[in-house]
């Protein structure tokens, strides 16, 4: 809220807003993350561009069974006495899933607002 006037949150904080605010189905969630990804005044470099043609090419899944991988090498690192290596490979996981949310957004919405 700024002046007491409700203003359309910048893209970090859609997702929190878009479930704090209503609940939507895939396809009107896709539009809003599209409507807000086509901003025309922010664009991405090569970079970011060739990262997203290139793990928009992976399934949705690839990044679950990497946190999943990750949490039972920690399990298993735990188990054979190797505690400092246990934490750090389990602190993987969180960063996979992230990766994994980030992915399913540019399947989604499309990078720049384009299909891919």
């Amino acid at each position: 809220m700024i002046s007491g006037k409700h203003t359309s949150p910048s893209f970090p904080g859609m997702i929190i807003w878009l479930h704090l605010s209503k609940s939507y189905d895939m396809e009107t969630l896709s539009k809003k993350i599209s409507s807000a990804l086509n901003n025309g005044d922010k664009r991405e470099g090569g970079f970011a561009r060739a990262i997203e043609e290139q793990t928009a090419k992976l399934p949705s899944d690839t990044f679950l069974w990497a946190a999943g991988v990750s949490m039972a090498a920690s399990l298993t690192l735990k188990i054979m006495g190797h505690k400092h290596t246990a934490l750090f490979v389990g602190q993987w996981a969180a960063p996979f899933l992230l990766l994994g949310v980030y992915n399913k957004i540019v399947k989604i919405a499309g990078h720049e607002g384009e299909e891919i």
